[in-house]
């Protein structure tokens, strides 16, 4: 997987891409507007408290959904079409994967 991941990303109010803006506004051309919504929530956040908070929030959604943006508040707000996100359906699966993961360690320090 290239850097970045996501075809762009936003610290502060500079977006960061591995391509050039007029590529991205011909194949997402919300991503900006995306991308200045974080902008305004890194503003919000008092700037770097923003990382760690969307670090959670991202946690919070890949247990919900099994995903990283699908119920992030950051990704929600920001649009998660506009972001080249899906919404998916609230299942726990990152959770439960925590779960039996867990459950494989214990039993396997118990023996």
């Amino acid at each position: 997987m290239g850097f970045p991941p996501a075809g762009a990303f936003t610290v502060g109010n500079v977006v960061i891409s591995a391509h050039q803006l007029d590529d991205l506004q011909r194949g997402r051309p919300r991503l900006i507007d995306h991308e200045d919504v974080h902008a305004w929530q890194y503003l919000l956040c008092a700037g770097l408290p923003f990382l760690p908070l969307y670090a959670l929030a991202a946690f919070w959604s890949w247990g919900r959904t099994g995903d990283l943006a699908a119920s992030n508040p950051f990704e929600r707000q920001a649009g998660l079409p506009e972001g080249g996100y899906i919404d998916r359906p609230v299942t726990n699966e990152g959770f439960r994967r925590l779960q039996r993961s867990a459950s494989g360690l214990i039993g396997t320090l118990r023996r």
